[in-house]
């Protein structure tokens, strides 16, 4: 993996827009999608970003059963990776600045100007997710030349500074809904196998939540990524290839918050990645990216269920859903 390209989230993202038969170069390079924590509620409306042909990447967003989505982002710069905060009141995403750096903003859950939290050019900045307090940020930094580490912010926009940083790339932390640990993928200095972290808030008590699926199946592409709590923080949804059956696929799977319990949502009709929690614990959302059709889904638990909500492109800017609480 070569770090100064940008964070993880975005060479992940180009595996997917090119034929599913290469997945076995690229899943040894694979990093993860954002993560985004699910706050408990009702289910509200299902951001995501998109890039269109010809335009920039922006943020819209879309009811939970479908229907016409709603472009929230009209500024001249690309917008991706939103997440809402607790309430379900704001969302927080990454998009690049005036001064041409990405650096971090919030805006209303129903789209309207930008406030800018961070000016830190030295550092690429995505993923972010909101403490279950709504009083800090946590997000991916990288440092040019670096692995990308985690970071956290002041919702105010104070008090950057890394977390958890290594020689491995760390990155899409989300906290959980109590706030006392913070889970996040891992892949050793860069490259290899990728793995589900988690660790204290403070960045202390770091362990591996998937080392025990080891398989010979596919050790030379496992790969786990996207990590995610459910509302009431009993499990992690994640991305992986684990029992895939041979293919060089990614699938939606449930784990119990300590790891166990591993068990696929959705045998893949694509590249389907980036798993989150609906706000009643009930269904996930998650993107597929495809050579015939990329999209925005959600499904239940069980597999039952599966619903299109929004249409996406092969594009490395486009997915990342946030799925919003309601009080």
């Amino acid at each position: 993996m070569v770090a100064r390209h940008g964070p993880a989230r975005i060479r992940a993202r180009r595996l997917a827009t090119g034929a599913l038969g290469t997945a076995a170069v690229g899943l040894a390079a694979l990093a993860t999608g954002p993560a985004n924590a699910t706050f408990p509620g009702q289910n509200g409306r299902i951001a995501y970003s998109l890039k269109q042909t010809g335009s920039k990447a922006d943020i819209y967003s879309v009811g939970a059963n479908g229907g016409s989505p709603i472009k929230l982002t009209t500024g001249p710069r690309s917008e991706i990776d939103p997440a809402f905060s607790p309430d379900g009141s704001t969302i927080v995403f990454s998009g690049v600045s005036e001064a041409g750096p990405r650096e971090l903003f919030t805006m209303p859950a129903s789209g309207g100007p930008a406030t800018q939290l961070t000016t830190l050019p030295d550092v690429f900045k995505a993923t972010p997710a909101f403490s279950p307090d709504g009083t800090r940020i946590v997000f991916t930094g990288q440092l040019a030349g670096s692995n990308p580490d985690i970071w956290v912010v002041n919702a105010d926009g104070t008090g950057a500074q890394p977390l958890i940083t290594g020689p491995d790339a760390e990155n899409d932390p989300s906290f959980s809904p109590s706030g006392q640990r913070i889970v996040f993928a891992t892949r050793p200095d860069g490259g290899g196998r990728q793995d589900i972290f988690d660790a204290n808030a403070d960045g202390t008590g770091v362990r591996n939540l998937t080392a025990r699926y080891e398989s010979e199946r596919n050790p030379s592409f496992l790969d786990f990524q996207d990590p995610s709590y459910s509302p009431d923080g009993k499990r992690i949804a994640v991305a992986t290839n684990f029992d895939n059956r041979g293919k060089y696929v990614i699938d939606p799977a449930v784990m119990r918050a300590n790891g166990a319990g591993l068990r696929p949502v959705v045998r893949s009709r694509g590249y389907e990645i980036q798993p989150v929690f609906s706000p009643d614990g009930e269904r996930i959302a998650f993107a597929r990216f495809g050579d015939a059709e990329s999209l925005v889904l959600t499904v239940k638990l069980n597999g039952r269920g599966l619903k299109p909500v929004a249409e996406i492109t092969n594009h490395i800017a486009s997915g990342s859903p946030a799925w919003q609480p309601r009080p």
